[in-house]
């Protein structure tokens, strides 16, 4: 029994650090538009209209 309160301590607090430092960088932000355009059909662009390269990730 007290294995699994001890796993449920450690869940928990791995949850609370995970939420605490999580973040995203401004290039994943540009990779999601990217992403996105791509989806809708638009084609591998940032922003509709304009034809200009600007990966920041080539992942």
């Amino acid at each position: 029994m007290s294995w699994a309160i001890a796993a449920s301590v450690i869940s928990a607090l791995y949850v609370v650090l995970a939420v605490a430092n999580s973040f995203l960088c401004y290039d994943a932000f540009i990779t999601f538009r990217y992403a996105r355009n791509l989806a809708e059909g638009a084609g591998a662009i940032f922003n509709h209209g304009e034809r200009v390269g600007g990966y920041t990730s080539f992942l």
